[in-house]
């Protein structure tokens, strides 16, 4: 049999659809709009890719609750109103007076006479006869002491000079130092009278008369030579140390 032949105006296989060339520009619109799709997305990835700018120091905006900082003020008006001092709503407590606790307490009375006035400066002689009393009240104690060792029927040697040696030390120390303290004149003073103060009339402290009590020593160990001051008619050894008179009692 014959094959038949397909009619002329049917397309062939590899022959583009006749509506192709019918549709013309619209064909051509659809081309450029295809073309540039490729563009429009590689811009919009760029822009998704490139870093967004940020700013270094950003500009913080003051919450509408915080009050503005109040102005700095000067040195000079600080301390103005420091010095303004508001009244107490109370009396303040007084002021301690010795004196005054210590007549309360049946010490003195400070509005009371001194009790002894004081006269001229002490002469040598009256130093003197002072400061063989004193002495002799030291030897008696020691004789004390080496009486009381006899009738306990210990033997002396010389091994316990030291220790009586101390024992005079503190005896004498605090012979001396305690009643011119509180008194102004140890018991040799007090028999030829004596007395030894401040150059305002106070009564020593105890550093005074502990300074008094070296100074004595000092002289017993250089064999009385300091008082060859006191025999020229000027203060002791023991006045010019310490800051002290010793002048005769009126009356």
């Amino acid at each position: 049999m014959k094959r038949p032949e397909p009619p002329d105006d049917e397309p062939l296989l590899f022959e583009s659809p006749p509506w192709d060339d019918e549709v013309g520009p619209a064909s051509d619109a659809n081309e450029a709009a295809r073309a540039e799709r490729p563009t429009a997305r590689r811009r919009a990835s760029e822009a998704a890719a490139r870093p967004l700018p940020l700013p270094l120091f950003p500009e913080l905006e003051p919450a509408e609750s915080e009050s503005p900082a109040p102005p700095p003020r000067s040195r000079r008006a600080t301390v103005e109103e420091a010095e303004e001092v508001p009244e107490l709503l109370f009396d303040p407590l007084p002021e301690d007076d010795p004196d005054a606790e210590m007549a309360e307490q049946g010490g003195f009375d400070p509005d009371a006479e001194p009790v002894a006035e004081l006269g001229e400066e002490a002469s040598f002689g009256a130093r003197l006869l002072a400061g063989i009393a004193d002495v002799a009240v030291h030897g008696a104690v020691l004789v004390l002491v080496l009486l009381g060792e006899r009738l306990l029927g210990m033997r002396w040697s010389v091994d316990q000079w030291p220790g009586l040696a101390v024992f005079l030390l503190a005896f004498s120390f605090l012979y001396a130092v305690v009643p011119l303290a509180f008194w102004g004149q140890t018991p040799g003073m007090s028999l030829v009278g004596i007395l030894t103060c401040t150059e305002t009339g106070e009564n020593l402290s105890f550093p005074q008369t502990a300074v008094r009590w070296a100074a004595a020593l000092l002289t017993a160990l250089l064999a009385g030579l300091p008082l060859l001051l006191v025999a020229g008619g000027g203060p002791s050894l023991g006045d010019r140390l310490s800051g002290s008179v010793t002048r005769r009692i009126a009356g």
